[in-house]
């Protein structure tokens, strides 16, 4: 299957250290944000002008430990180290916190900064009234806003200037489950709030680890009760129940691979679906694994070698190879991957790779399964590359630009309502919209289609017709005329002429309030359209103020070299 993608924007972060992760935040007051552990600015396309401080969020980034939005962008969240949690609404921009966590550990922020933030890792609803904590070795906390309390006590408690939230926290037990220790370095996380039509408001967490040559994912899924089970059930709001699954690993006869990155996980929006990348020590041996929690049972997918042409490879280049990040497009449909090498690839729901191809901006790649929109920059400083005849350690060596604190730091983001797709080096940020047609119905025609031409060939006559048929006759899609009418005008707008490019956003979405004449754009027959732009330039960037003046004339692939 063939996949084009229209490149939107393609530009260059005026800032000198790298971003390790970009996301939306905002539904109505959308906004393009840069993240870190402990900074957060917001980015402007197409010229990659950063605001440099949210006002509101800023006070609390010097005691963060870790960070993460909610699915659909509405609520920021951050763990602190005194073991409260902070809720941030973009929209609103209310900014409020949690009570503490009951016995957290001291951790001092200034000694260790870079294992607290990889220990903890933190989760908040569509809502914003559930937070669940997670710690790597298996321990699971749950914050859950009080629905009602009496008329004599306000649902909030004023401290100050930031208001904290009335609620409680829970702690999840593992029971008799087989959980991670804590010197687990390979050990990966994820977890999503969803609603169930049959059990109502759920959480599924899972846990991607090694137990001696068995990899094992242990679950645990969270069921809130309705009000009418809290007398059945107890004072606590939900049940948990915890479920293991095991295999073999593919390289059972060798040392399983323990080290940071080994396994990846990213639950789909619904929960019924967590994609695995499980990186081994030759590229060729990598997989993507698409796995049913609930049922054990588990498709996997052959990543191609991730792109490399050849099986003898330098054992300091094969941790370039691996899978880095992962992310689910908008409507569960895809899964976009990208390596160390700054490769992109695609993936199909419980499918495999995808032949990619681009266009617009100057970006012009492909058909490949591979696009290398972001290539890795590796450096040896005093000695060159030994290329020895045969590799022997399954756990190769990191290159020198592993341990360099400016280097390259690839991720992928997906917009959480619409097509749009971003990949970034760290320096610099490409936006990709997927094509209009690819709605679920026509994928399954293009796979039913090409399925029937290759059982052709190998001189099978199969009988499609009938699944050909269910397919195209399904409904909605007039229904969905008009999202695809929307996110298409948005990208029309964001694909503006060189001479219109004076006026700069971080939203994708059509803005309903005011308008402003000195910051609107106007293409043919579209919407207007209102656009954020920064206003003190003092807080943009840390580069030179005259960099940050100047206007993009081509928004194609330009130097990362800014820092």
């Amino acid at each position: 299957m063939h996949l084009s993608l229209e490149v939107l924007a393609s530009a260059s972060i005026k800032r000198k250290k790298p971003w390790p992760q970009l996301t939306w935040v905002g539904k109505e007051k959308e906004s393009l944000v840069l993240m870190d552990q402990r900074r957060l600015s917001l980015l402007y396309l197409p010229s990659g002008k950063t605001r440099r401080k949210i006002n509101k969020v800023n006070k609390m980034l010097p005691n963060t430990l870790c960070m993460n939005t909610s699915r659909n962008g509405s609520y920021l969240a951050g763990f602190l180290a005194t073991g409260e949690v902070f809720v941030w609404h973009k929209d609103t921009d209310l900014l409020r916190t949690t009570a503490p966590l009951p016995n957290m550990e001291e951790n001092n922020p200034q000694t260790s900064t870079g294992a607290s933030s990889r220990r903890h890792h933190v989760y908040i609803s569509n809502e914003g009234g559930k937070v669940l904590v997670v710690q790597k070795d298996g321990t699971v906390h749950v914050w859950q806003k009080d629905d009602h309390s009496s008329s004599s006590a306000s649902p909030q408690k004023s401290t100050g200037k930031v208001t904290e939230l009335s609620g409680r926290w829970y702690e999840v037990g593992g029971g008799t489950a087989q959980l991670p220790g804590g010197d687990c370095k390979e050990v990966a996380v994820d977890a999503v709030f969803s609603q169930d039509q049959v059990r109502g408001t759920c959480c599924t967490c899972s846990f991607v680890f090694n137990s001696g040559k068995m990899f094992t994912i242990s679950t645990a899924f969270l069921h809130w009760h309705d009000r009418a089970d809290v007398l059945a059930f107890g004072p606590v709001p939900f049940s948990v129940t915890w479920k293991v699954s095991q295999r073999p690993l593919a390289d059972s006869s060798s040392t399983p691979i323990r080290s940071r990155g080994v396994y990846l996980a990213s639950y789909t929006n619904d929960g019924q679906v967590l994609a695995v990348a499980c990186n081994r020590g030759q590229p060729k041996d990598t997989k993507v694994l698409f796995v049913s929690v609930s049922t054990s049972t588990a498709v996997e997918a052959n990543m191609k070698s991730c792109g490399a042409k050849t099986d003898d490879l330098p054992p300091k280049i094969l941790r370039t190879y691996r899978i880095c990040g992962m992310r689910w497009t908008c409507e569960d449909l895809f899964l976009v991957c990208i390596t160390k090498r700054g490769s992109v690839v695609i993936l199909t729901r419980l499918g495999e790779p995808l032949t990619l191809t681009t266009h617009g901006c100057s970006v012009e790649m492909g058909p490949s399964l591979y696009l290398p929109l972001h290539p890795l920059i590796m450096y040896s400083p005093g000695q060159e590359n030994i290329h020895p005849s045969k590799a022997t350690s399954q756990s190769p060596p990191s290159s020198t630009s592993d341990i360099d604190p400016l280097r390259q730091r690839f991720s992928v983001a997906t917009h959480p309502f619409l097509p749009i797709i971003l990949c970034s080096d760290g320096y610099m940020v490409t936006v990709m919209q997927l094509p209009s047609e690819l709605t679920t119905p026509n994928v399954l025609k293009s796979l039913c289609a090409e399925a029937n031409l290759a059982l052709s060939n190998l001189g099978v006559q199969p009988d499609l017709g009938s699944t050909l048929t269910k397919v195209l006759s399904q409904s909605g899609g007039v229904d969905k005329k008009k999202g695809v009418m929307q996110w298409r005008n948005v990208a029309a707008g964001l694909k503006m002429s060189d001479t219109n490019r004076t006026d700069e956003t971080n939203s994708f979405s059509q803005s309903v309030g005011n308008k402003k004449p000195n910051a609107t754009v106007k293409k043919g027959p579209l919407p207007w359209y209102t656009f954020e732009e920064p206003t003190d330039s003092g807080d943009q960037s840390e580069s030179d103020v005259s960099t940050i003046g100047q206007s993009v004339r081509k928004a194609g692939l330009a130097s990362a070299d800014e820092g």
